[in-house]
């Protein structure tokens, strides 16, 4: 059986990390506050019995800084061009609302 490669994408500290632990019940990933603490596409392999056998792909913010947050966020690119699916996190302090609702 063919291995289902997830990435798990979006801007920095949106919990892409905590995602993957919540999957995987474990703390594989290191989370912290403190942005851009993913620096690499981080992969984990959880098996579903009987079902599949998936690669959750952990990566760097899409919207890193600097020149060295320009190569994460190219490497970023490059990993979702490769995966099977992919699962956006977003979190609520990026999202803006419009302020005139009717």
């Amino acid at each position: 059986m063919d291995k289902f490669h997830l990435v798990i994408t979006g801007r920095r500290n949106t919990g892409k990390s905590s995602i993957v632990n919540t999957i995987l019940q474990q703390d594989k990933a290191v989370v912290s506050p403190i942005a851009g603490t993913t620096t690499d596409p981080v992969k984990k392999s959880y098996e579903i019995p009987g079902v599949a056998s998936v690669v959750l792909i952990d990566t760097a913010g899409t919207d890193d800084e600097g020149e060295l947050g320009e190569l994460r966020v190219k490497k970023t690119f490059e990993t979702i061009r490769q995966a099977d699916a992919a699962l956006l996190a977003v979190s609520y302090t990026h999202l803006t609302l419009p302020t005139n609702r009717e």
